[in-house]
């Protein structure tokens, strides 16, 4: 049933860029869809509110949610001032005809015990509810049920809630069953459960068996089936590929389209500061998608069948959406930024020589990223130099080639900085780091908003383009009026 209401990821994920032929990317998502995981919690009472009915009804309930068997080390690794969270259960099963695996987890718990990373991934809560005490009052029973389900589950995803009661139908405990599922009607609108079912779970009378707690209990745990949330769709990328795709998608097609304008009308290349305000804001934008602040609500995976290596089980490791993991990725992309050129805009109208000198002071205002700080200053200077390097063999081969074509006059195209913009962001992508990987919400991906500087730099090309036009259309009306005048053969045709 799990597997049957559970949505696949797609196969084959997006198209990606090439990688660089020394440095291979990982898979960004397994070749398989991920396994399908099912935690399930028993909340019990405390022994001391157990009757002897409720006892053996309590240990029979246990015995039959450890349908695998316990786990070899028997408890959770996590532990909590109140004690233990005892596992029931752990199995890992093959789903025929499909590329994964269906692993379900049953823990018990009290209320108070564990904490949120215990408890990550439940898809349901099951509630035994022992017989009221004599002299119970209604009200009394039904906050110390409520105080039962004070468990420190994520508020995402809601999960559904199955009551099970050994109350019988009798006219001392009716008051107190009509009252508990009046005060549990309440739960959905206020709470992180999504829906509640309320069944009772009597010991099978002699004289009638139509409806054994093993059949009870069946129906319960299909209606939980039936309501589980979904698990979360994820796609997992290293942080370097993440930043690549970002740019290929948001800057590079955006840059490449104004460059080949403004080239093939003979202008000079864009200027530095509309280059450089978008792949900041690409790069704002990637951060802020990579850490969205809902990110940290999702309670997945289940820490049961989490694994460092989610080509495996197509889950991303534990800490992958704590607030300390986001703030380390969102400082590793920040540090990729460029700083704003400062000083008026070169023009091609100066000399060469000058327009070098400030295009290579201000790639030595750059700073390269740390690869976990493990650089010292040696290689921080060793690195700048080769940037430097780097663009000076940019520089020295456009000169050349500019002036093979227009007759050794390299002044009237400037800098090309979109190529020593490009050159700076491929040499500080090489310094990222390695390890750090990116796990989004598959379909969710936040809309980028191009910022108004490079609104404005292409507002600014449209009008030098219309204008060159204009001019180049006059020219040839020009060059047609005078051809027409000069020459006779119109006037005179030949015999």
């Amino acid at each position: 049933l799990l597997a049957s209401r559970t949505p696949r990821l797609p196969t084959s994920p997006s198209p990606s860029p090439s990688p660089s032929p020394s440095r291979p990317h990982p898979t960004t998502t397994p070749s398989h869809p991920p396994d399908i995981c099912w935690l399930a919690l028993l909340v019990q009472p405390e022994e001391q509110d157990l009757s002897e009915t409720d006892a053996t009804l309590l240990s029979w309930l246990r015995g039959k949610l450890s349908f695998g068997g316990p786990s070899p080390e028997g408890k959770s690794h996590g532990t909590s001032a109140s004690g233990n969270i005892e596992k029931l259960s752990a199995t890992s099963t093959p789903i025929p005809d499909q590329e994964r695996r269906l692993e379900v987890a049953v823990k018990a718990v009290r209320a108070g015990d564990g904490g949120s990373s215990e408890l990550r991934g439940t898809s349901a809560v099951v509630l035994y509810v022992p017989t009221p005490k004599a002299g119970e009052t209604p009200e009394a029973f039904c906050r110390s049920v409520q105080a039962r389900l004070s468990l420190p589950l994520a508020p995402s995803p809601r999960v559904p809630l199955l009551v099970l009661c050994s109350i019988k139908m009798e006219e001392d405990h009716l008051v107190h069953w009509l009252s508990l599922r009046m005060a549990l009607s309440s739960l959905p609108q206020a709470s992180t459960i999504s829906e509640v079912l309320c069944q009772t779970l009597l010991l099978p009378n002699r004289e009638d068996y139509s409806a054994t707690p093993q059949q009870q209990l069946c129906l319960g745990l299909q209606w939980l089936a039936e309501r589980s949330p979904s698990q979360p769709l994820l796609t997992h990328t290293p942080l370097r590929e993440y930043v690549e795709r970002g740019l290929l998608e948001h800057y590079v097609p955006l840059v490449a389209a104004d460059s080949e304008a403004r080239q093939k009308a003979g202008l000079p290349a864009p200027a530095p500061l509309p280059l450089v305000g978008l792949y900041n804001s690409v790069l704002e934008h990637l951060a802020h998608s990579a850490t969205r602040p809902d990110l940290c609500d999702l309670s997945w995976p289940v820490a049961d069948f989490a694994a460092k290596d989610f080509s495996r089980t197509g889950h991303p490791p534990l800490h992958w959406n704590t607030p300390g993991y986001l703030n380390v990725t969102q400082s590793h992309i920040a540090a990729l930024r460029l700083p704003e050129p400062q000083g008026g805009q070169t023009t091609g109208e100066e000399e060469w020589s000058r327009l070098c000198t400030h295009c290579l002071g201000y790639v030595a205002r750059i700073e390269l990223p740390h690869r976990e700080r493990q650089m010292d200053r040696q290689a921080d200077r060793q690195a700048a130099v080769t940037l430097l390097s780097r663009i000076k063999a940019l520089l020295h081969h456009y000169a050349k080639e500019c002036a093979d074509h227009m007759t050794g006059h390299v002044t009237n195209l400037g800098i090309p900085w979109d190529q020593v913009i490009l050159a700076c962001v491929e040499h500080m992508l090489g310094h990222m780091s390695s390890d750090q990987w990116v796990s989004c919400l598959h379909g969710n991906e936040l809309k980028f908003t191009i910022p108004g500087v490079w609104l404005h730099a292409q507002a600014e090309t449209s009008v030098s383009l219309a204008a060159m036009a204009t001019r180049t259309t006059g020219s040839k009306r020009r060059r047609r009026h005078s051809r027409h005048r000069s020459d006779p053969s119109p006037y005179y045709p030949h015999p």
